[in-house]
């Protein structure tokens, strides 16, 4: 509205001319006031429809514990940033016209919630399965949280929660994940947590045997890119069991009983979680023969071995 302004003496019965005119606008309340959360700088954008009268505008944020914020400067039109946003909080928006002489009344709230970073973030896997359990800390103002787990084999898992955890299935074994949680606001994008790494270890396959001499028994199976260390098993006839822990895909076997028969197995480990044994193999171990003995027989340029 525009309002034109004049003044006029009055003495006893008399008064005086007017006054010059002098027009004095006053700017309209903002209407359609609405917001949207920029996550990754915890500020946010503040829309409102153009307000005849206004020459700048005044943008404030509130939030429940007293923290305030506002546009800087005085914006003359709609977008502005209210910037330094603190995270957990709700925030209530107010826009106020502001013309060459009289302000509007604030224009009617409007909320937003601002996401923390999910914070202390763990993954546990369930061993011998294809589950990842996550679990985080979870705030007031994030009502959803999204956990993503993207694989170096390029397979992806996700799964969201309201809560403070949730599982992750399909889980490949012998798979390095790197595991982050997002967390979502009504208003707002997802903050990205720091990626947490976690992996399972494949069973060990196709377990051979390459060599065996008076050193011991040299077996070999595939490599693991996850699994740091194996533990073999090798279990007599006679109920003999021996252990060996090594890192090395391609051990050679000593301290076995010559001419008993074993069954061998390895498991891998890794992050603290064990596979499921390999199949086994068995194999005996022979003994050095003793007691050699060679009768020469000439006449026949041969001779006779036994032991």
């Amino acid at each position: 509205q525009n309002y034109y302004v004049y003044v006029t003496a009055f003495r006893g019965s008399c008064k005086s001319m007017p006054s010059l005119t002098v027009q004095v606008p006053s700017p309209c309340t903002p209407q359609q006031v609405s917001g949207n959360l920029e996550c990754g700088t915890n500020s946010a954008w503040v829309m409102w429809d153009p307000t005849p009268g206004a020459l700048t505008y005044r943008v404030t944020a509130e939030s429940v514990d007293g923290h305030n914020s506002s546009c800087p400067g005085s914006p003359s039109s709609s977008p502005c940033n209210v910037p330094s946003l603190q995270c957990g909080m709700t925030y209530t928006f107010r826009v106020t016209a502001i013309g060459h002489i009289c302000e509007s009344q604030s224009s009617s709230t409007y909320k937003l919630m601002t996401p923390c970073l999910p914070k202390s973030i763990t993954a546990v896997t369930e061993c011998h399965s294809d589950t990842i359990q996550v679990t985080w800390e979870r705030t007031q103002a994030s009502p959803l949280y999204i956990a993503i787990a993207d694989g170096n084999d390029g397979s992806t898992l996700s799964c969201n929660s309201t809560m403070g955890t949730c599982q992750l299935a399909g889980a490949h074994c012998g798979t390095e994940y790197n595991v982050i949680v997002a967390s979502y606001s009504d208003k707002c994008s997802s903050l990205r947590s720091s990626p947490y790494t976690i992996t399972t270890p494949c069973t060990p396959q196709d377990i051979i045997v390459d060599a065996c001499n008076s050193e011991g028994i040299k077996v070999s199976w595939p490599n693991s890119s996850v699994a740091e260390f194996y533990l073999m098993t090798a279990t007599g006839e006679d109920g003999n069991t021996l252990t060996w822990n090594m890192s090395e895909s391609h051990p050679t076997l000593t301290g076995l009983r010559c001419g008993h028969a074993y069954s061998f197995s390895v498991i891998a480990t890794a992050m603290g979680c064990t596979s499921l044994a390999s199949s086994p193999i068995t194999l005996s171990t022979p003994c050095i023969p003793d007691n050699l003995m060679v009768q020469m027989e000439c006449a026949s340029k041969s001779a006779a071995l036994s032991w």
